[in-house]
């Protein structure tokens, strides 16, 4: 649905601990007592109440500190699905970017506040995302202690294997939140960074949450923790040209149903990027050695131009894995390959044997050249990020 110069992708109604089996519809007042809703078209009045500060029990729907209204046309749309904006019923609206109304900087008293806002689908999930559609917005709030917040750069712990406590019981997987947060990495979706004021960081709020922004992921990987259990991690970047980042929805369908400046032709926008510095003598003499061809499915590109493949870094060269532009750390592989590698689809054993991490099958051995000398150390590491 069209909504500004942004579209949302759909309408998520989230349920709150199962309360939907009560036949009889509840909401929550200002005061957090559960009651009857009132007869449609009547008003039932709000009882004010004083606003708590940090460290005291976080009562649900407050409204943000400072944060505008929500739009009129977002509120009636939310209204439309369910009751209204109840506790119990929240119908939460995915979007990807900017959230009108709500800039970066805008602080807000608790998750309620934050849910309310559309900024954040969930009072306790630190991820707001799914597997089919990404992640649109993280909170950071001291709920691991393997995070590191750099301001402009966050490696971020994904969600799973804790107790009640906050204790590491078991491993995490690569699914729900955290395999949304992989899918907003391959798609290029912004995710919407929230600071509480429990995040051990110079850059958290002193109290409540503060909105700080739009970030990209650019990396994950898992990392096994000093008490054995594996975490997944992910690396974001911050985005300071929001205007690249406006529209990330559906396809909108018919040419004729879109609005006009989504036909226009595309602006440019100048920035400044910082970028590995890469060796062309290393993907050269990779490509030439193997002729372009992958070393794991052996084929090829074939374009007008002629043969094409790219040149995948076995451990990774970017922070945190830091590995060395060189042969002995490169592949020839093709884009679905390298794609399939660079995210933990396969890896590698020590006699270079292709395995599929999924099912854990042997796929095949990797294809090699004379001159083409593969460092097992790196092997070894691009392995460690992915399986125990």
């Amino acid at each position: 649905m069209p909504l500004g110069n942004f579209w949302v992708r759909n309408v998520v109604i989230i349920p709150d601990r199962g309360f939907y089996a009560a036949k009889t519809a509840l909401h929550r007042d200002a005061f957090g007592d559960c009651k009857p809703l009132p007869p449609s078209g009547s008003t039932t009045p709000t009882p004010q109440r004083k606003s708590q500060g940090r460290g005291k029990k976080h009562h649900r729907g407050h409204l943000p500190i400072s944060a505008p209204a929500r739009p009129a046309e977002l509120a009636d749309s939310r209204a439309s699905v369910t009751t209204g904006w109840h506790d119990l019923g929240v119908a939460y609206i995915r979007t990807f970017g900017e959230i009108p109304g709500h800039p970066e900087g805008t602080t807000y008293e608790d998750r309620e506040a934050l849910r309310l806002a559309g900024l954040h689908a969930h009072k306790q999930n630190g991820i707001s995302g799914t597997p089919a559609e990404g992640a649109d917005a993280i909170v950071l709030n001291g709920g691991y202690p393997d995070d590191r917040d750099e301001g402009d750069t966050i490696i971020y712990t994904g969600q799973g294997g804790q107790d009640s406590r906050g204790r590491q019981i078991a491993d995490q997987e690569l699914t729900s939140g955290n395999a949304g947060l992989v899918k907003s990495q391959i798609d290029g979706l912004p995710v919407r960074v929230i600071r509480g004021y429990e995040e051990k960081s110079e850059h958290a709020p002193a109290a409540g949450y503060r909105y700080d922004g739009l970030y990209r992921v650019v990396r994950h990987w898992f990392k096994e923790r000093d008490d054995g259990f594996r975490v997944l991690q992910f690396r974001l970047e911050k985005i300071y040209d929001t205007e690249i980042v406006r529209d990330f929805g559906q396809d909108t369908g018919d040419l004729e149903s879109r609005p006009a400046d989504n036909l226009a032709p595309t602006t440019r926008t100048e920035q400044t990027v910082n970028r590995l510095n890469r060796r062309a003598s290393v993907v050269r003499n990779i490509k030439k050695w193997h002729n372009n061809i992958c070393q794991i499915c052996r084929m090829t590109i074939e374009l007008p131009s002629g043969p094409a493949s790219e040149v995948a870094h076995i451990q990774g060269l970017g922070e945190p894995h830091n590995g060395p532009d060189c042969e002995e750390n490169a592949l020839c592989l093709c884009p679905n390959d390298h794609l399939r590698f660079d995210h933990g689809a396969l890896y590698l054993t020590d006699d270079l044997k292709v395995v599929d991490t999924k099912t854990q099958q042997v796929i095949g051995k990797l294809n090699t050249h004379p001159k083409h000398v593969i460092d097992l150390r790196y092997v070894r590491q691009h392995r460690s990020y992915w399986i125990k």
